[in-house]
Formats: structure tokens, C-alpha cells, sequence
């Protein structure tokens, strides 16, 4: 018996897929970085919070994403952890290390939900101020840091 076998936002490169339905995560990292320079004025430190390691979209993701900071000189990416699990609680250790290492961190993006939520709940008193933007708030940046 054949059965047809349906992807959703994952891409796999064994066995026979009648079609993949996926975000189009190349154009997800490259907006978010381009956000950034935007909203950062082309200068600061940067992070981003990836998922686990060797999935398609954290690939996809985290690489448009270096691309497009790597067209900014003045961005530097200084952190790019990831969570095997995707969990906010990865998300928070993450964004309290960065911050530790870098006090002037002046954005974050993370590759997905429940993540963005971790670094605005318990960061607040060491970032002056976090506000969302992207979707679903992947985009979070730290005004007045860079």
C-alpha cells in the first residue's frame, strides 16, 4: 500500500512526498535582518535564537538571516544559541547570557514561539526597554542600546 505523505514546513530529503506546504523561510531571516539594520540604523550587537540544529527551516532561517546582517558592517552578530526544543525557557538562559556578555545588546530574533515571549518577561530590568516586531514578535529590539 502507498501512502501519500504530506510535509508542513519541513523539508526531508528521503522517501516520496506528494508536496510540502512551508513558509518560505529564505524571506523570514533576510526581513528580520533587514529589520534590524532598519531599525537599528545600520550599527549594534545582534542575536538570534535558533531552533534545533539541522532542521531545514532553522538552516533556512539562520542563514538568510547572516546574510542579511553580513550586507550591514555596522550589525555584529554576537550570539546565535540554539534550542533543541524550541522552549521558552532555552530562550530566556539564552537572552541572560547575551546580556551579561554583551550589555549593550541592541536586538534579538528568534526563529519561533514560545521564544520571543522568554526575553521580554524576565529581561525587562537589564534591557531598557524590549518592544516586538515581526511576526508573532520574532523581532525584538532594545531601543537606546546600540
Amino acid at each position: 500500500m502507498k501512502i501519500p505523505v504530506v510535509c508542513i514546513d519541513r523539508s526531508v530529503d528521503k522517501g516520496e512526498v506528494l508536496t510540502t506546504v512551508e513558509f518560505d523561510n529564505w524571506k523570514a531571516g533576510n526581513d528580520a535582518g533587514e529589520f534590524m539594520a532598519k531599525a537599528l540604523g545600520g550599527k549594534g550587537k545582534v542575536m538570534q535564537i535558533q531552533g534545533t540544529l539541522g532542521a531545514s527551516v532553522v538552516y533556512e532561517r539562520g542563514e538568510s538571516f547572516r546574510q542579511a546582517i553580513a550586507k550591514h558592517p555596522g550589525l555584529k552578530l554576537v550570539a546565535e544559541p540554539s534550542s533543541k526544543d524550541w522552549t521558552t525557557a532555552d530562550a530566556l538562559s539564552f537572552t541572560e547570557d547575551a546580556l551579561s556578555a554583551h550589555p549593550d545588546l541592541a536586538a534579538i530574533w528568534t526563529h519561533a514561539m514560545p521564544s520571543p515571549s522568554a526575553p521580554s518577561r524576565r529581561s525587562r530590568p537589564r534591557a531598557r526597554r524590549i518592544s516586538h516586531r515581526g511576526r508573532h514578535g520574532h523581532v525584538l529590539r532594545h531601543p537606546g542600546n546600540h
